[in-house]
């Protein structure tokens, strides 16, 4: 006599747990970038999750757009949870790289100073929990500058690439002197941004607290000046760059924007700037 068998039922598969599952990973906030890109004039989607390699380690860039003024922008996606914020302290050295840029002599860049009004240019970032994950966090933990470090590096390590490929590439296609390519590296977040000028604190020297609180001020978009050391053993177009300022040679300036800015931070004017600079 044979036993009596029935077959489980097929998990049904729902788009609500899907979509959150795959919005978890920021896969939507990128779709969302890619639509307010193809939406705006002069701007146009060259690739998507585009590889490249610079230093024997392949990292890939979620877009490359490219515009009328001839910048090609390298932009990165990072989502976050609702209670977390983004906070970054002003930097010491206020100048900052515009964009890095070739033509038919080789490799180049352009620098600036923030204008009004004012982009805050920084120095370092630390990403903030408003609540703790465990009833016993420290506060210490509330506050983590591995997340936006992590982040900006990925998607430095893919910019260096894809500006050392366009840079051998404009070299073995001898273009006219009339030629000039822009690149701009663009770090996209749902993060609130938030800015702290660093000059403004005042330190208890014993406890090593601040006792003058600084002001925490918003904004929609910052310049995050992060290191980018050159790889060993590797042909690193940096390294033969001599106009370069000395002290920003491998650092590379990342601009960080809230994508609820993503539409003024393309804007025609603005993409003009970098062009010009």
């Amino acid at each position: 006599m044979s036993k009596h068998t029935t077959e489980a039922s097929p998990t049904v598969l729902t788009a609500d747990e899907v979509v959150k599952a795959l919005s978890y990973h920021g896969a939507f906030l990128k779709k969302h970038v890619l639509a307010t890109i193809r939406l705006t004039p002069g701007l146009k989607i060259i690739n998507e999750e585009h590889a490249s390699d610079f230093g024997g380690r392949t990292r890939t860039s979620d877009i490359l757009a490219f515009d009328d003024n001839n910048i090609v922008f390298v932009i990165e996606c990072k989502k976050v949870s609702l209670e977390k914020s983004w906070i970054f302290l002003k930097g010491i050295d206020q100048q900052y790289r515009v964009a890095r840029r070739c033509n038919f002599l080789g490799a180049s860049s352009t620098f600036s100073r923030p204008l009004p009004p004012e982009t805050p240019v920084c120095s370092e970032g630390y990403e903030y929990r408003r609540t703790s994950s465990k009833e016993r966090d420290l506060p210490a933990k509330k506050a983590d500058q591995s997340p936006i470090f992590d982040a900006a590096g990925q998607l430095t390590s893919a910019y260096l690439g894809y500006v050392h490929d366009r840079v051998e590439k404009v070299k073995q296609s001898r273009p006219d002197r009339t030629f000039m390519e822009y690149y701009v590296p663009v770090l996209v977040t749902n993060a609130r941004l938030f800015f702290i000028n660093a000059d403004q604190i005042q330190l208890d020297l014993g406890t090593g607290e601040v006792i003058s609180l600084p002001d925490l001020n918003e904004v929609s978009h910052v310049i995050l000046k992060q290191p980018a050391a050159s790889p060993k053993n590797f042909p690193d177009f940096r390294t033969s760059i001599a106009t370069d300022e000395r002290n920003q040679q491998f650092h590379e300036s990342i601009y960080v924007v809230n994508v609820k800015s993503v539409s003024a931070f393309f804007a025609k004017n603005h993409r003009e700037f970098l062009a010009t600079a």
